[in-house]
């Protein structure tokens, strides 16, 4: 019995510090690129595609996530330059990012904004949330201390347990301190990303005149919506839209107005 037929056409985009993976979803006119968000691949944007059929969606695979392959302790933002050049001949392209993927989406339309048609950021990480001061504010060298101090995190692993257990820890931190510390490939993956999230800066205001959606669930617990309206608020061509979700958004209510010609 032959294999089913893939949902998307491969891809393989060489950089000077690696080689992303991407996925093409789609044959439509209008091209996206598509950024994932920690922990996730490419695949996560097939639903998005199967809602906007008149998008070709670019959906690469992040450093350290799914199938692209990285020979560098970090990444940045030159490094999506082949991407961006693989993309030109298509003319100004959409750019869609969720959560750490969004973060990316938004840097990079500061870099290319003549490149950038439209930004779609669902549940942006880095621009509002609880945890800002870890992500945004560590030095660099006390992350390569805590990522050789957490390198045996047995001891950690059974301090969340117990802080947890007694009420003391939320539920998200103690989840995700267990699920990616445990296992010395995940525990890679989070350091490396965490070490490149200084690559990524959000300018307050910049892109004014880019068409901005932001999507935000309104259970989401990682979201701050008081922080992000204020980000909003000197954006004129920005929309913030608050729908009954948590953190993940796919696939997305109808009748949002996206990807539109007006």
């Amino acid at each position: 019995m032959e294999d089913a037929p893939k949902p998307y056409k491969s891809q393989a985009i060489e950089t000077p510090n690696g080689t992303f993976f991407a996925r093409i979803y789609g044959h439509g006119p209008e091209y996206a690129l598509a950024i994932h968000g920690f922990a996730q691949d490419g695949s996560y944007f097939e639903t998005l595609s199967q809602q906007f059929p008149q998008l070709s969606i670019c959906a690469v695979d992040l450093p350290w996530h799914g199938e692209t392959t990285w020979n560098k302790e970090t990444f940045g933002l030159r490094d999506f330059d082949p991407i961006i050049k693989f993309l030109l001949d298509e003319g100004p392209i959409h750019l869609i990012g969720f959560s750490l993927g969004a973060r990316i989406a938004l840097t990079l339309s500061q870099v290319h904004p003549r490149l950038t048609k439209s930004i779609l950021l669902l549940s942006p990480d880095g621009i509002s949330g609880p945890y800002k001061m870890l992500t945004e504010y560590v030095p660099q060298s006390w992350r390569r201390g805590i990522q050789g101090l957490l390198s045996q995190p047995d001891w950690l692993l059974d301090a969340s347990g117990f802080l947890y257990k007694n009420g003391w820890l939320k539920k998200f931190p103690h989840y995700f301190a267990q699920k990616h510390l445990k296992n010395p490939k995940q525990r890679e993956r989070l350091f490396r990303c965490w070490q490149s999230l200084p690559n990524f800066p959000v300018i307050l205001g910049a892109n004014v005149e880019t068409p901005t959606t932001i999507i935000v669930g309104a259970r989401d617990h990682l979201i701050r919506l008081e922080a992000l309206r204020k980000f909003v608020q000197p954006l004129q061509q920005c929309k913030l839209t608050v729908i009954d979700r948590g953190h993940n958004l796919l696939p997305l209510p109808p009748d949002l107005g996206l990807f539109t010609t007006p």
